[in-house]
């Protein structure tokens, strides 16, 4: 193939703040495409008042994934660029993909979930049946999970992956470990994440375990539940995550649209993880590392009152995690395979 092919990435909005695991996501392929020798374009997408450029630019530093910044070439949506692939990243993007794809461009749908049953698409019928609508249309799609992989049945030209950790980061350290951590997010903004049955298995667990430690953290205004043995860490970066998953004993994370990262992250560091047992986590989490669960608050408890009761399972469960972090775990997996799906798509020069 030869050198030097460019790639528009659309790219919804960005706030300030570093929070949002798909835009990270998305970052870290973009600066591994950028070190292979692509150029890269990044529109940024909204609905309503278009983004401020130089602002954007600043926020997409913020996630401190993209090693060379100067190399982008970041324009506000009222722009075109030209480009040999044009990625659309979200619903906000669909408008401007289909845009390229009536001037006979390569369109490929990066896709990181089943975005019309987030709550602010499903709230309006005509948004929900447009963002569907796109899911429809054959153009080719990487997905970054395999139930993602699994709901596209027609002829597309397709890749999956399952989700990977940065291995640098995410390691068993092998230290002590004492107590519970549980992600939280605001139920306003993202109810799919359950924060309030969070904040209730926070309470209930500290209670039941005055002895130890239960860590908040995922915002930063986690509510404060009165209790001294509950710390709410707000925002961590990565290595203070990992410190966290290292030094904890058992993890809680609910994503109920589609698995989350975190808990491969959670597992990477030796530390079993409680998700949400659904149809969406059934493809992707089949090793006993990932303690899937009914989401319900007396279900969760019951299934740590079990394991703390048990510490042969719960040694078994850590063994479960290394196993898997080793059979899974590889240094770039999603970018090589990101790079092999558009190496593809440009050598074979894919026409619409």
């Amino acid at each position: 193939m030869n050198k030097q092919k460019t790639l528009t990435f659309l790219l919804p909005k960005s706030g300030p703040r570093p929070i949002s695991g798909g835009y990270r996501t998305v970052l870290r392929v973009i600066d591994f495409l950028l070190k292979n020798e692509y150029s890269i374009n990044i529109e940024i997408l909204t609905v309503g008042a278009g983004p401020n450029p130089a602002q954007q630019l600043n926020y997409i530093s913020n996630y401190n994934e993209i090693s060379n910044m100067d190399s982008l070439n970041l324009v506000s949506c009222d722009q075109n660029t030209s480009a040999d692939v044009y990625v659309a990243t979200g619903w906000q993007t669909f408008k401007k993909a289909e845009y390229y794809r009536s001037k006979g461009k390569c369109v490929v749908f990066f896709c990181q979930d089943l975005e019309w049953k987030f709550p602010r698409v499903d709230a309006d019928d005509d948004l929900r049946k447009y963002t569907k609508d796109f899911y429809d249309i054959e153009i080719p799609t990487f997905t970054m999970s395999k139930f993602l992989g699994n709901y596209f049945k027609d002829q597309r030209t397709l890749k999956s992956t399952s989700l990977n950790v940065d291995t640098d980061i995410y390691y068993n350290q092998s230290h002590k470990r004492d107590g519970i951590c549980l992600l939280y997010f605001n139920p306003k903004g993202k109810p799919h994440r359950l924060g309030g049955l969070v904040m209730k298995l926070a309470k209930s667990l500290a209670e039941r375990y005055p002895e130890k430690v239960i860590s908040l953290y995922g915002d930063d205004n986690i509510p404060d539940v009165g209790l001294a043995n509950v710390k709410r860490l707000n925002l961590l970066n990565n290595e203070q995550l990992a410190n966290l998953y290292n030094t904890s004993e058992l993890g809680v994370v609910f994503s109920t649209t589609n698995p989350s990262r975190i808990a491969y992250e959670m597992v990477a560091c030796g530390m079993p993880a409680i998700e949400a047992d659904c149809e969406y986590t059934e493809y992707d989490m089949d090793s006993d590392a990932f303690v899937r669960t009914n989401p319900d608050h007396d279900t969760v408890i019951n299934t740590i009152d079990d394991l703390f009761n048990d510490p042969k399972e719960m040694k078994r469960l850590r063994a479960e995690c290394e196993t898997y972090s080793k059979n899974n775990f590889h240094k770039l997996a999603e970018e090589k395979r990101f790079l092999d799906f558009i190496s593809n798509l440009v050598d074979t020069k894919y026409i619409l």
